[in-house]
């Protein structure tokens, strides 16, 4: 279906595109509408390749992270910040 093409319901009202969505409801402006590219979806193999768009993109980079906020390990057991930022979700690579 993808970006453009799909319709976001929020507060009663509707929204063309997740674009118009973050900018019609002010929320979400700093999400985005993407491929995680996991490794498999079936059966599930919920880690993502090196290439995600959720790669490095979180909001605290290793000398901003407080573990009090992000954990030491990611659901792996591996260190939860590796690289020049936190990856969204989970895992990180």
């Amino acid at each position: 279906m993808g970006d453009a093409n799909s319709t976001w319901q929020f507060d009663g009202q509707s929204y063309m595109g997740f674009t118009d969505y973050k900018m019609g409801s002010n929320e979400d402006l700093n999400s985005q509408f993407a491929n995680p590219l996991f490794l498999s979806s079936s059966p599930p193999e919920l880690y993502v390749e090196p290439t995600s768009p959720a790669v490095n993109k979180g909001n605290c980079t290793p000398s901003t992270c407080s573990a009090a906020t992000v954990g030491t390990k990611d659901q792996a057991g591996f260190a939860r910040v590796q690289g020049s930022a936190i990856d969204i979700g989970a895992d990180e690579q």
